[in-house]
């Protein structure tokens, strides 16, 4: 007795008779002893600097996104003409309503996954700006990002120092090097508006007084204070209480004779 069988293989990929076949997902294509893999996945946003919920933030901040994979460089752009919200990469105070203008546009690194972008003028202080990146903005191989990325809280730039006077220059004074006395909510450099000037150049936080350097006779009613914190907020300007410098001591102009 002679029994024949019939043996059915089903295969989930194509073929055709060159012996090449395909396969969905990330598609895959073989073809002989090549092997192609087409990249579908579409893009995300993997993080951000500043972070989101980040505060004190620099006012000099560079703002920067890093993506899930390697991204058309020419698909990120942004704005370096005025304050309208342009390009896939926009940072923004006021909910996209206006956006921040940049100095040029974004630079990558990270084997093109990190984009930068520097802002034309300081940040303003005390402020929150929100970061988005648009659905415009594609990976190497096209993929779009599949839907808009924007920062849920945003960051927040630092609060400057604040300076007031605690203790004046004596006016008139004969002395050339007198001390004068301010207060600062923050360390930082000082700068020193007008025409005086002191060695002091670095401020601590609460009462600082300054020895003034060698002062000419007269009266200095232009002179200012300014602190610049370590992460680039100033202070309000300071604005000195008028002082005389007079050095000069007292001569008898007239003796008169009393008979």
């Amino acid at each position: 007795l002679i029994s024949f069988f019939s043996l059915t293989i089903i295969s989930c990929s194509s073929s055709s008779d060159d012996g090449s076949s395909t396969t969905s997902d990330n598609t895959t294509t073989t073809d002989d002893d090549t092997t192609t893999t087409t990249d579908t996945t579409p893009p995300t946003v993997s993080s951000s600097s500043p972070s989101d919920g980040d505060t004190s933030v620099s006012i000099t901040s560079n703002v920067s996104v890093t993506f899930s994979e390697t991204m058309d460089t020419s698909s990120i752009s942004t704005n370096t003409l005025d304050t309208s919200c342009f390009g896939t990469f926009q940072v923004s105070s006021d909910g996209f309503t206006t956006c921040i203008q940049m100095s040029s546009s974004p630079t990558s690194s990270n084997s093109d996954k990190t984009f930068t972008i520097t802002p034309e003028d300081n940040l303003s202080d005390s402020t929150v700006f929100r970061i988005r990146i648009t659905t415009g903005t594609k990976d190497s191989s096209g993929n779009s990002l599949t839907s808009q990325w924007t920062t849920s809280s945003g960051f927040q730039t630092g609060v400057p120092p604040i300076l007031t006077e605690v203790t004046v220059v004596t006016t008139p004074t004969n002395d050339n090097t007198p001390n004068y006395t301010f207060s600062s909510s923050e360390a930082g450099t000082i700068t020193y508006g007008g025409s005086w000037s002191s060695s002091t150049t670095s401020a601590t936080s609460g009462n600082n007084t300054i020895t003034l350097v060698s002062l000419s006779e007269g009266t200095y009613s232009n002179c200012t204070i300014i602190v610049t914190d370590s992460k680039g907020d100033i202070s309000n300007t300071l604005a000195i209480t008028s002082f005389t410098v007079d050095t000069t001591a007292p001569t008898v102009a007239q003796v008169t004779v009393v008979t």
